[in-house]
């Protein structure tokens, strides 16, 4: 489902007007009408102070007549806590009314902005899923604490879930630093949030919450796996889900 924005917005909007009624397009009709005849009788009665003033409320009712009539009863199936892209943007939705949703703003890390009528918003959804394995290996001994490797996504997605999976009981903690293909080694940037994946006696783990993580990624973003302590394991595999 592709749903385009049927107004403008600035930064700090948080409801987004997504469909125009039958009623709201005969009212701003009616809006044409009355202007239109406020002109017609300025110009028959000679009233020049007013011809231009007429003729410019014309001009702005057919102009708003004009942008809303494309979204008459666009289709929308929106629901509470849905992710949506607007632009470069993610919101999330709150609250659906007839013609309108309320919107959490700049959701994970993205920068509200303003958007014009006609900007695509479309839902997220994990109707795709891929995964990534990374394979920490300590090739008969425990596992130590260090660098463990870098992956390069192919697809851009947003992390959905992540899980550890141990060879046997034990305790470690990893961090995923983000960089692009083009950076520098070194330069990527942690987008673990305040849980970082973590084994406590155990030999799984798993978290779909993800709290304050970075979770959008892109194409050719490079994570690279960091080992911050572990002690008891000797094979650890960590799997990312991505929705794509």
């Amino acid at each position: 489902m592709t749903v385009l924005l049927a107004a403008p917005i600035d930064a700090s909007s948080t409801s987004l007007r997504f469909a125009y009624t039958t009623d709201e397009i005969d009212a701003l009709q009616a809006e044409v009408d009355k202007a239109q005849y406020a002109l017609d009788y300025a110009l028959a009665n000679y009233q020049g102070p007013k011809i231009d003033t007429r003729r410019d409320a014309l001009a702005a009712a057919q102009a708003a007549l004009d942008a809303a009539t494309p979204y008459l009863d666009q289709e929308a199936e929106f629901r509470v806590d849905q992710l949506l892209r607007l632009g470069d943007e993610l919101v999330r939705v709150l609250l659906v009314a007839h013609v309108t949703i309320g919107v959490d703003r700049g959701v994970d890390g993205t920068v509200p902005a303003a958007y014009a009528e006609g900007t695509e918003l479309r839902p997220l959804g994990p109707t795709v899923n891929a995964t990534v394995e990374v394979l920490i290996d300590g090739s008969g001994a425990a596992i130590e604490a260090g660098d463990k490797g870098q992956v390069l996504l192919p697809f851009p997605g947003r992390l959905d879930r992540i899980r550890l999976v141990a060879d046997q009981t034990g305790a470690a903690v990893l961090d995923i630093v983000r960089s692009t293909f083009a950076d520098p080694p070194g330069s990527g940037v942690s987008i673990a949030g305040v849980a970082k994946p973590e084994l406590d006696g155990t030999a799984s783990y798993e978290d779909a919450e993800l709290d304050g993580w970075t979770r959008e990624l892109e194409a050719d973003d490079v994570l690279g796996v960091i080992v911050e302590d572990a002690s008891g394991i000797e094979r650890l595999t960590l799997v990312l889900t991505l929705a794509l």
